[in-house]
């Protein structure tokens, strides 16, 4: 089936809010050292200042499912982003540790309804069997805001300080605004399917649905082995092996454009062969990478660099592949509301894994960072559950496609 070109442009417009929401989100973990120093916090304060978002967005994600599927997703896409670059403003103005956790938490709130609105539109808007593909080419956003993003982001606060990052994502989001307002279709057509009201009953129906609840699963161990070891990558880095800070957007930098290579490869194969199968072989390489960044004492910069690469790529391998097979789960109905679901399921499992890690490490008076081989450890054991998990799904439509595609290929 020949892709439409309008594609392209539907993949731009919501992955520019994805780069916005993922340099919001990850821009406080590599400056996890200088609110350290500059706010004279500890290492369990800095980890809900990253958990503080996810948590609210999770609880927003879930009150988001009365809502969500009562309008234009367009409409209220835009909406969203509208209160999410606010409150990033906020976050900027904020002149105290404490009021810079509530706005976090103001801003997660909205940020936790983006993704979920997303992914429920490029599934709206793509079929499946372009879907894998599509979701590689969005998810090159966290690749961007890694190449891009962060990189700038860093250098604007190491010129004006800290504030500035977050002043220019709100900026960057009011633009995004104006120019999908012009690109996105109305996105309505589910609207003639779903009842006007939607309550509790139909949101217990879909978690207690037994496919979903492994779905949710899944992605709880995959999102919680990711962000026990993400939020304090800079800080160790710096704090641990000697790396200088001017030198971390190098990480983001180098991380970024190889997923940006690497990401919609992947997500090609996995369309062509397996969706499982290129799961679990990224879910195993990326191992690798996070049993050396949690244990190393001592390595040169090329060597860091090398490692941390490996682990972007294959971090964010396992994203597309992953999200696809979600996404099959569900009829254009209930899509939305399941997303919503699974987006605050993800977002509650990353905000646990930050908590956790922040719980085991300890800056100690030597200025290192101790104990992060433990939470190397519970990450690399959380991935293997989500190896275990991924046999659990049971799709419905994907054995129907799979099955035709290949029908169509032997023909």
């Amino acid at each position: 089936m020949k892709k439409p070109a309008i594609e392209n442009w539907y993949i731009f417009a919501l992955g520019s809010f994805l780069f916005a929401h993922m340099v919001d989100f990850m821009i406080i973990m590599p400056l996890g050292p200088t609110f350290i120093t500059n706010l004279l916090i500890d290492s369990q304060q800095f980890s809900w200042l990253v958990s503080s978002y996810t948590l609210t967005a999770a609880i927003s994600g879930v009150f988001g499912l009365l809502w969500m599927d009562r309008f234009d997703r367009k409409k209220a896409l835009l909406v969203v982003v509208c209160c999410f670059s606010l409150a990033t403003a906020l976050c900027g103005l904020a002149n105290s540790y404490h009021m810079l956790l509530i706005a976090r938490m103001a801003t997660g709130i909205f940020g936790g309804l983006i993704n979920a609105q997303c992914l429920t539109i490029i599934s709206e808007l793509v079929p499946f069997e372009r879907r894998g593909f599509a979701m590689g080419k969005m998810m090159m956003a966290f690749s961007l805001g890694s190449i891009v993003g962060i990189p700038s982001g860093l250098m604007l606060a190491n010129t004006f300080g800290w504030r500035a990052p977050f002043m220019a994502i709100a900026l960057f989001g009011v633009l995004m605004i104006i120019l999908a307002w012009y690109i996105l279709p109305p996105i309505d057509a589910h609207l003639k399917a779903v009842p006007e009201a939607i309550n509790w009953a139909e949101i217990r129906e879909i978690i207690a649905e037994p496919s979903h609840v492994s779905c949710f699963l899944f992605m709880a161990a995959l999102m919680f082995s990711q962000f026990c070891v993400v939020p304090f990558i800079g800080t160790v880095l710096v704090q641990n092996l000697g790396v200088d800070q001017a030198h971390l957007p190098w990480v983001y930098l180098l991380g970024g454009s190889a997923t940006a290579i690497t990401g919609p490869i992947i997500g090609k194969l996995a369309d062509t062969y397996s969706k499982p199968l290129l799961f679990k072989i990224c879910a195993l390489l990326v191992m690798i990478p996070i049993a050396a960044i949690t244990t190393i004492q001592q390595a040169s910069l090329f060597l860091i660099l090398l490692i941390t690469t490996a682990f972007f790529i294959f971090m964010s391998g396992r994203m597309s592949p992953a999200m696809a097979l979600i996404s099959a789960q569900v009829d254009a109905r209930q899509r939305g509301r399941f997303l919503g679901f699974n987006a605050a399921v993800q977002q509650a499992a990353a905000g646990l894994g930050s908590a956790v890690a922040g719980a085991l490490v300890v800056l100690g008076s030597d200025g290192r960072m101790h104990h992060f081989s433990w939470v190397g450890g519970i990450a690399i054991a959380s991935g293997l559950l989500s190896i275990l998990l991924v046999n659990k799904l049971k799709l419905s439509i994907v054995p129907k496609i799979e099955e035709k595609k290949s029908l169509e290929k032997i023909a």
